[in-house]
């Protein structure tokens, strides 16, 4: 993320923003969500790699550092040492979070009450692909979403939200749709609050 834009929490939005990420709340007929990506086999197979790696690090590398330690009491070997338990204790954790949100995305999904993705109303956008990393765009402030290519040797594809105040940059794997959904989304969020405008202004 570059620029002005703040991640929020979700109990740090305001409404109507707070109401669009509440399950319980009925979605206003001009909001739109565009689903993040739901990939449970994917998470798992992730999860399952990870903690293979993790388990193996515990079980054979783990041990030798602390031999180490023994004749080499250095910074460095410390650090090293510190690095490695860290590892072995994040990394699953991590995943396991990441595995624990998919799984509440698919329920959600398949109940009708997901709200994990980009939200788009004629109140403005949220960019929510996860909770509590939220970002709020005013209708106004939305410039354009579009892709590009990480190049180098990361390489992966992702998706910029180009904004006035800044650019929001994610995997296109994170969202179910691709950038030209989201500029027509936005599209018909301003065509619709435009429309609402006038009707206003005719009933003054």
């Amino acid at each position: 993320m570059k620029g002005s834009l703040r991640r929020l929490r979700d109990n740090q939005l305001e409404d109507p923003y707070r109401s669009w990420i509440n399950r319980e709340v009925t979605l206003p007929s001009d909001v739109n969500v565009l689903p993040r990506k739901i990939d449970v086999h994917g998470e798992t197979t992730v999860l399952i790699t990870v903690g293979s790696g993790c388990l193996a690090m515990a079980i054979l590398v783990f041990p030798l550092a602390l031999i180490t330690i023994d004749s080499d009491t250095s910074k460095d070997a410390l650090l090293v040492v510190a690095l490695i338990a860290i590892a072995i204790v994040f990394l699953p954790s991590w995943m396991i979070w990441r595995l624990c949100v998919t799984f509440s995305a698919r329920r959600d999904q398949r109940c009708g009450k997901l709200r994990q993705g980009i939200i788009i109303g004629t109140a403005g956008i949220v960019v929510r692909l996860s909770p509590n990393r939220c970002f709020v765009i005013p209708l106004e402030r939305f410039l354009l979403a579009r892709p590009w290519g990480g190049g180098g040797d990361s390489g992966g594809d992702y998706i910029c939200i180009e904004t006035k105040d800044g650019n929001i940059d994610f995997s296109d794997d994170s969202l179910a749709v691709d950038s030209d959904a989201v500029n027509q989304a936005v599209y018909e969020a301003k065509v619709i609050r435009s429309s609402l405008a006038k009707i206003q202004d005719k009933e003054k």
